[in-house]
């Protein structure tokens, strides 16, 4: 057996307490759900547990060790992303300031186009693969057989938790946002909301 049980179940409790620690994500999985329905934040959920996936591979081939030494394609992804989300922002924030009838001939984003920022909040912040370099090899045991399969199992594991902790997150937005109503001043109130955590993440990455 690759990974001990016990190894394993430690691994699973250091993730569950990570994953419930207030951060970005679990601020767009909430906000998304809220905003667009479940289905919103389901799809937000998938975008970011895809992301999870990418960093698992990209540590585990060893290419995380590119964006070390070479420093200006680690800031290029950086402000890359940056200025995708404080584009959404601005967008947001539009919606937010049309008028109800404006508002109501504008479309919803699609699933798809939820699942892109899900993707574009997470991937965006290329120093989420140092934490990945950093956490998941402290459950690995090199005696216990391939570190690569470790790696990638351990990776795995964590970004299906991620995935549907985050998920049950976005369900979770989606009926507190029910239960508030679904007038304008409360749609309007959460795409501000919306606008913010865009821009908080967006200024998390600038400033890091």
């Amino acid at each position: 057996m690759l990974i001990d049980p016990e190894t394993f179940l430690l691994f699973l409790g250091a993730v569950m307490i990570l994953m419930i620690t207030p951060g970005p994500n679990m601020a767009f999985v909430l906000t998304s759900g809220a905003a667009y329905g479940w289905r919103g934040g389901v799809a937000a959920a998938l975008g970011i547990g895809v992301v999870d996936l990418i960093f698992t591979l990209v540590c585990a081939f060893g290419l995380a060790g590119l964006l070390s030494e070479y420093p200006d394609m680690f800031d290029a992804i950086r402000w890359a992303g940056a200025a995708y989300l404080i584009y959404l922002a601005i967008n947001c924030l539009r919606s937010a300031a049309e008028k109800p009838a404006t508002a109501a001939v504008r479309a919803e984003p699609s699933r798809w186009a939820i699942f892109v920022r899900g993707l574009a909040s997470n991937i965006a912040n290329p120093k989420a693969i140092l934490f990945f370099l950093v956490f998941i090899p402290q459950f690995i045991d090199a005696g216990s057989g391939s570190v690569f399969v470790q790696f990638v199992a351990l990776g795995c594991a964590l970004a299906v938790i991620g995935t549907l902790f985050h998920g049950s997150l976005g369900a979770l937005g989606a009926a507190g946002a029910a239960l508030a109503g679904q007038g304008a001043k409360t749609k309007r109130g959460l795409h501000y909301l919306q606008a913010a955590v865009f821009l908080l993440i967006a200024g998390r990455l600038l400033l890091g």
